[in-house]
């Protein structure tokens, strides 16, 4: 099932329910568009550290390569964001389970299990990197019960992220982004007969990694649901640091 019931998520989008955000939405684009609502961004600001990169021809440290990017986006239409450890992620087989279970797309996809690899093969992969980049986008729907228009929602924030990975890419030796539902690239996905079309595009499902989506958004203090017509989703960026 490609939509969280209130009581049992699948997959990365959320409603109803938190306090977190409570703004009118007379912000939100046309339709599906992604609700700009910048005043909620939350900087979190780390320790400089005195050793630098080079980045586009210049030497920088951690923080103030935090402090360009953070520039980067703050016209995007991000709602929270925050950095944070790769061991901050909780990994779960129970969350496989939900997947496997109830997920028409279990089987179907090279963005979802079983097509990602055993749980305990995504930690692996997952713990290759050192920090992560964690955010939340919300798209205001007519009707929060109809799939369909839920799930088109998903479009605009899978656009954010491939454009959130582009301005990171020049910072970072390697980036594995993660997204809130289950790679809709291709009407139909060449899975398990063939190699995937567009593994540069492909974005794995967040969930299907078996990360706790709830645990990791309380530990980011980012809102996980908003009430009303409105479609959290969340992103994450696995973040591999450039040698020195």
């Amino acid at each position: 099932f490609a939509y969280r019931g209130i009581y049992i998520p699948l997959l990365c989008s959320y409603r109803g329910g938190s306090k977190g955000l409570s703004p009118t939405y007379e912000q939100a684009h046309v339709s599906l568009g992604l609700l700009t609502l910048a005043s909620y961004n939350k900087i979190i600001n780390f320790q400089k550290k005195n050793q630098g990169i080079s980045a586009g021809g210049k030497v920088l440290t951690e923080g103030r390569i935090r402090e360009e990017l953070e520039e980067r986006i703050r016209d995007l239409p991000i709602v929270e964001y925050q950095w944070m450890d790769v061991h901050s992620m909780d990994f779960s087989q129970k969350v496989r389970h939900i997947c496997q279970s109830e997920c028409p797309r279990y089987g179907k996809s090279w963005s979802c299990p079983p097509g990602v690899g055993s749980v305990e093969e995504c930690r692996e992969r997952c713990m290759q990197f050192q920090e992560l980049f964690i955010f939340s986008t919300v798209a205001e729907v007519s009707d929060i019960e109809n799939m369909d228009e839920v799930l088109e929602s998903r479009k605009e924030h899978e656009k954010m992220i491939r454009e959130i990975r582009r301005m990171f890419q020049p910072y970072f030796e390697e980036i594995l982004a993660l997204s809130g539902d289950s790679c809709c690239i291709c009407d139909t996905c060449t899975y398990p007969d063939a190699p995937c079309r567009h593994p540069e595009a492909m974005l794995p499902c967040i969930e299907g990694y078996g990360i706790l989506v709830p645990l990791l958004a309380e530990k980011a203090e980012i809102a996980f649901m908003n009430e009303g017509n409105v479609v959290t989703w969340f992103g994450v960026l696995l973040l591999k640091k450039k040698e020195a």
